[in-house]
């Protein structure tokens, strides 16, 4: 798919949860080209791996083996840490937002409470 075309992203979800999203695939989160693969056991994940990579090849689609993690722990998914107990916050983030300068005028403001909403699950009464 070309780069570029303001449509790209969408066609590219459309495609992967095509790929990815049946009942086979309860154990996949993907947004765009992030799959994270979570499984209870070592063998369950070996089995859970094979039916995504066997997809994958059944659509056409390629993985680039230095951009993936494999087997580990803990994991960085779209701005948070996963891990076997839940997810947690990536602590760069939050330390970017204890570091963000004062907002001088409303469009500092409202990026800086955009920024910070990203983690409002974890925040008690954030919307306070």
């Amino acid at each position: 798919m070309p780069f570029g075309l303001c449509n790209a992203p969408g066609t590219f979800q459309r495609l992967m949860q095509a790929c990815l999203s049946d009942q086979f695939f309860q154990c996949v989160l993907c947004y765009l080209d992030d799959i994270l693969v979570y499984s209870k056991s070592f063998e369950e994940h070996l089995t859970y791996l094979s039916l995504v990579f066997d997809r994958l090849r059944k659509f056409g689609l390629k993985i680039k083996p230095s951009k993936c993690e494999l087997f580990k722990p803990e994991v960085k998914y779209l701005g948070h840490i996963v891990t076997r107990d839940g997810v947690m916050t990536d602590p760069g983030k939050v330390d970017a937002v204890k570091k963000w300068p004062t907002p001088k005028d409303v469009k500092e403001l409202r990026s800086y409470l955009g920024f910070c909403s990203f983690y409002r699950r974890f925040v008690p009464g954030f919307s306070k």
